[in-house]
């Protein structure tokens, strides 16, 4: 019965150290309610931004074709206007072609005409 005559003295610690359990115990179920709601909503908000995420890259796919669409016609039209420019630079060539034999045969004719003319100024010098 030593206990029981001890008693009075430790009823003052007791109440004090279970007190303490008890406020530890309630911090400890809060905190874990707290932390199951939290992962609640992180949960939650991960779903929205992988499907913001989603949305995000489908937007972003659908640009670019969009844009490299526009390029690719961009690109058929310089295609498109450089063969034009190629063809054109041909006939040009072709034209100046002609152009130069046309010259080269007036000159020829020029020259064969002052060759008569000069045999024949010459042949009346000579008399």
């Amino acid at each position: 019965m030593e206990f029981a005559s001890e008693l009075p003295a430790l009823i003052p610690s007791g109440g004090l150290l279970v007190a303490l359990v008890w406020l530890m115990a309630h911090l400890l179920r809060t905190n874990s309610g707290d932390r199951s709601d939290y992962q609640m909503q992180l949960r939650a908000l991960r779903k929205v931004h992988a499907d913001d995420l989603k949305a995000e890259r489908a937007d972003h796919a659908e640009e670019i074709r969009t844009i490299t669409a526009r390029y690719e016609h961009q690109i058929e039209d310089q295609r498109l206007q450089l063969a034009a420019a190629e063809t054109r630079a041909v006939e040009l060539q072709n034209a100046m072609e002609i152009e130069r034999r046309a010259r080269w045969r007036a000159e020829d004719a020029a020259a064969k005409y002052r060759r008569l003319v000069g045999q024949n100024d010459g042949s009346q010098e000579g008399t």
